[in-house]
């Protein structure tokens, strides 16, 4: 059976060793992907604008067009999913080209705003197709990062389980020195931990920041892009996804839409005292579309 995923997964990982960007992306009928030649019984011809003389931002810009071959194989469905993933497979290799760190939120909210209840119950608030689509994010991103408070409440795992890809280095933001790295599902020896003391060194790269909170967040996405993590995806939680959208630090914030009302609980986004609608953060393109009976909206900054 053809797999459109896999073929995302396997674009993503030739472009991430890609030394120029490919002119032609040739889709075979067992999945092979190839960027230098036809081949045989080719299904879908991926055609990338290589000749765009302005810096390409791969989730604004429209830079590829698709061509479907083969229509036994691939359905409208497959389309949409590769036109809503193919631009996520490129991220590395134009963060590679620039030198930057592509930030993206999610994260799953009621129709009145909330993310949890005022005990912190946030499980399930989106549907099991959010669930998917987010783990496909993982896959699709260098590192995935959450806050401190996130990480001691939830203690997620921050790994890819739903969808075949690899998974996303760890990265947390914030604490005060009293993180017990090892009781952490998401500390490993690859993750990345920011203020952490020097003294707590025993998992993952640990990078003590000097700024006092909230931090300088375009600081955080160039010392990431630096350690080679050209795309991260954000997860929460409410402070730490406020922040980065308070300083402009997110490229995108994707948002699903809960069928549920809590009336209470925690805001999706916290900032400072707005008093005129002309303050508030107004987005550069929007989108919605539906996510099983649910929905989701896609915002560029």
């Amino acid at each position: 059976m053809f797999d459109i995923w896999d073929v995302i997964v396997k674009i993503r990982t030739k472009l991430k060793i890609a030394s120029k960007l490919p002119e032609k992306i040739f889709v075979g009928l067992s999945e092979e992907v190839s960027f230098d030649r036809a081949g045989e019984n080719v299904c879908a011809l991926i055609s990338v604008n290589t000749e765009i003389e302005n810096e390409i931002n791969p989730l604004t810009d429209c830079f590829f067009d698709i061509q479907i071959l083969d229509k036994s194989l691939v359905n409208d469905a497959d389309i949409e999913q590769l036109k809503f993933y193919l631009p996520y497979a490129f991220a590395n290799f134009f963060g590679r080209k620039y030198q930057k760190c592509f930030s993206i939120s999610h994260f799953a909210q009621t129709l009145d705003g909330k993310i949890a209840t005022n005990h912190g119950d946030s499980k399930w608030i989106g549907n099991e197709e959010n669930l998917i689509h987010a783990h496909k994010m993982r896959a699709l991103c260098d590192g995935i990062l959450v806050g401190a408070r996130t990480l001691e409440i939830d203690n997620p795992r921050l790994n890819v389980r739903k969808v075949h890809g690899d998974n996303p280095v760890k990265i947390i933001l914030g604490g005060k020195g009293n993180l017990n790295l090892e009781k952490y599902n998401a500390i490993e020896p690859s993750s990345i931990v920011f203020k952490c003391p020097k003294n707590l060194r025993d998992s993952g790269d640990c990078i003590e920041i000097s700024e006092e909170t909230p931090f300088n967040l375009h600081n955080i996405l160039n010392q990431l892009a630096k350690k080679k993590i050209y795309s991260v995806y954000i997860e929460g939680g409410s402070y730490t996804t406020s922040c980065f959208l308070e300083q402009y630090a997110l490229d995108q914030v994707q948002i699903h839409f809960s069928c549920k009302i809590l009336g209470s609980g925690l805001n999706a986004f916290e900032f400072g005292n707005i008093g005129k609608i002309s303050d508030a953060i107004v987005f550069k393109s929007v989108r919605f579309f539906p996510i099983g009976d649910e929905m989701m909206f896609i915002g560029n900054l």
